[in-house]
């Protein structure tokens, strides 16, 4: 009975033990088949109520019956579809109606048979090829399988234990061909039970096929050129089968790579066939590729091999570099690069500007290695780019490579060069003059000689691939000496790009030769100061033009001083040691000048009192002749009063006083300088000699 049903199935007439607990005696497991018994037994009672009741299906059936000897049993039967997990429940009941005791169990009912089926696949069978069943049970394991051939033996019929619940199994039979013939068809009586015991009978039909009778298959692979494929998915293989009409069962054809099956196509009566080859199978690889013609019953015929590349990778750029080591340009230039692609090899590359360019529009370079790269289609300048690919042999193109360039057509190489400002160090030191080159300009300055001279040094340095923007130092070591000590020009130049400049440095003085500056300019102020003193002294005897003339030349002594002076008070030494040497001689010719003054003055001194003698002898010869002339008229004159009369006539007037004194015969100058008379006292010789003259 399927469905909602309830089932009331009277109990033995026994009577209950009396005293004994209601118990289950069956189903002892908890999977049972369907149908199955149950069995109560330890009541007292006139009655027991056993219900089944399903927890995951619905169902529900109670049975009650009497039980006088305290066993009672019963059967359920759930429909043979309704499995499930149930609810087994039996209660004692008194004539009263009253439950006095109850039981439950927890079961599960398997109400489905085992399932064995003919694998579609083996349906035909040849000598020597297994019968492949399929076994399955949703609920319980399948246990026992036995099979049995009406026409053909089967060695080994019986398997055991073969499934477990819920699992679809192959069990297969080694195949005896006995005495059957080419297109015979058999059957084989198979019976399967499962773990509740379950049990499923029928009879599954074969025929058997001995060999193919198709057509060897030919095959075309998609997409190869050359014996290579550009491996993109998986490859389509189109087969052909002739005759397929002969053949007992549709045939499926198998794609093989280096003999290994990779594909399937599905089973078909027709001639044309396909199946694929995983690219993962081939990627990047040479294989042997056949197919594999196979009818039902697993007869096979092969085609013939064909070598083919699959190239399933983009060849590599592995460098693309500038062949220069600068990148500023103004003309064509030079690149260089490296590829590969070790199943095909390169084909052909190409280096393009515009990032849009089409694969094989570009610039084609004719092998590997460095290349000139054409500019005279480039507009414009600054930063550009040049970009690179390669294609391999099956055509495959390369992910670009590129590298960037500065362009400047129309530019030319400059440079700057910069000297040291206020640069300086002492005689006796040594240090590094440094002339800083740098490239102002965008290209790149190849060569550029650069000089760097002045009267203490001369260097020439060859600067190499100065890029824009880039400088370098030229040092040149000073080590200069004491006598080396001034103000010194430099002059920098280069040669293409033609650049000249100048720059200066100072040699300052040593502590030495500060020393000795000092105590020279010591010695030259004390020497100034005694030649201003004997200047002075000399002022008021020397001529306009004698003063004149030795001022001039003391004054540039002097100035020579004050300049030295100057110089240490700045701390200019080096000024002030060349300017001693100068004042030295200044200061010679200053002594010189004086010298020849004073010498001059010191002459006319000489003379000029050679002179008073002179006129003072005259004087006194003049005095005596008139004085002895009055003496002949009145007597000797009173020489006092006669070198009195003299010492206060002034030398201005002398030649009229003696004139005065009316001497004819005595020739004067206008003027006279004058003259210091002696003291003269008359005396005893005086009178002899004035008595002589008379």
């Amino acid at each position: 009975m399927k469905g909602k049903s309830l089932l009331l199935i009277a109990f033995l007439g026994v009577a209950l033990q009396p005293g004994l607990a209601l118990e289950f005696q069956s189903p002892s497991d908890q999977k049972v088949a369907d149908p199955f018994e149950v069995n109560v037994t330890g009541s007292d009672e006139n009655q027991v109520s056993v219900t089944l009741e399903g927890e995951d299906v619905d169902f529900s059936s109670t049975s009650e019956v009497d039980t006088p000897d305290g066993y009672g049993t019963t059967e359920f039967d759930v429909g043979g579809t309704d499995s499930g997990d149930y609810s087994l429940t039996a209660e004692a009941v008194n004539d009263s109606g009253d439950v006095k005791s109850s039981i439950e169990k927890q079961i599960f009912v398997d109400a489905e048979k085992p399932s064995v089926e003919r694998s579609d696949e083996y349906r035909y069978v040849n000598e020597g090829s297994e019968i492949q069943m399929t076994v399955s049970d949703d609920q319980s394991a399948v246990t026992d399988l036995e099979a049995e051939s009406f026409s053909v033996d089967l060695e080994d019929g019986t398997r055991d234990n073969v499934c477990g619940p819920g699992g679809v199994c192959t069990v297969s039979f080694d195949f005896d061909r006995g005495d059957a013939a080419q297109g015979d068809q058999f059957t084989v009586s198979v019976e399967a039970s499962d773990f509740v015991g379950n049990t499923y009978s029928g009879d599954i039909s074969y025929v058997y096929d001995s060999g193919f009778e198709a057509d060897k298959p030919e095959f075309t692979v998609e997409d190869v050129e050359d014996g290579i494929v550009q491996l993109d998915s998986d490859v389509e293989v189109d087969v052909e089968v002739q005759d397929v009409e002969d053949e007992q069962s549709d045939i499926k054809v198998r794609c093989l790579v280096d003999g290994e099956e990779v594909d399937t196509s599905g089973w078909d009566d027709e001639e044309s066939f396909s199946c694929s080859i995983p690219e993962d199978e081939v990627n990047d690889e040479t294989a042997d590729i056949s197919v594999e013609a196979v009818d039902r019953a697993g007869n096979t015929v092969e085609s013939d091999e064909r070598s083919i590349s699959f190239d399933s990778s983009e060849p590599d750029v592995e460098e693309f570099e500038l062949v220069q080591e600068y990148n500023t340009f103004r003309r064509d230039f030079e690149a260089r690069f490296e590829a590969d692609d070790s199943l095909t090899g390169i084909d052909r590359a190409e280096y393009f500007f515009d990032i849009d360019t089409d694969e094989g529009d570009g610039y084609e370079v004719q092998e590997e290695g460095a290349f000139k790269v054409d500019t005279s289609d480039i507009s414009g300048n600054g930063s550009k780019t040049v970009y690179l690919r390669v294609q391999d042999g099956s055509g495959r193109w390369s992910e670009y490579e590129s590298v960037e360039f500065r362009y400047f057509p129309e530019s030319s190489e400059t440079l700057r060069i910069s000297t040291p400002q206020d640069f300086e160090l002492r005689a006796g030191s040594s240090t590094d003059y440094n002339v800083e080159i740098e490239n102002t300009g965008e290209l790149l300055v190849e060569s550029v000689v650069v000089t760097v001279s002045s009267r203490l040094f001369e260097k020439s340095v060859t600067l190499e691939e100065l890029e824009g923007g880039d400088s370098e130092t030229v040092s040149v070591s000073l080590s200069p000496n004491e006598s080396q000590t001034g103000r010194y020009e430099v002059s920098v130049s280069s040669e293409s790009p033609d650049e000249e400049v100048t720059g200066k440095f100072t040699v300052r003085a040593s502590e030495d030769q500060r020393s000795r500056v000092r105590e020279l300019l010591e010695n030259l102020s004390s020497a100034n100061a005694s030649i201003s003193g004997n200047l002075s002294d000399i002022s008021r005897k020397a001529s306009e033009e004698e003063l004149e003339r030795t001022s001039s030349t003391v004054q540039t002594f002097q100035s020579e001083i004050r300049r030295i002076e100057a110089a240490v008070e700045n701390g200019s030494y080096y000024q002030a040691l060349p300017a001693l040497e100068t004042a030295e001689q200044r200061k010679q010719e200053a002594l010189e000048s004086l010298r020849d003054v004073e010498n001059s003055v010191e002459a006319r001194e000489t003379k000029s009192t050679i002179l008073n003698v002179l006129l003072a002898g005259v004087l006194i010869t003049a005095v005596i002749l008139y004085a002895h002339r009055r003496d002949q008229k009145s007597g000797i004159p009173d020489l006092d009063e006669v070198r009195n009369r003299l010492q206060d006539t002034d030398s201005a007037s002398v030649s009229e006083r003696l004139r005065s004194l009316d001497m004819p015969d005595v020739s004067l100058p206008d003027s006279l300088p004058e003259i210091s008379l002696p003291d003269f006292k008359r005396g005893k010789d005086d009178e002899d000699e004035f008595q002589g003259l008379k």
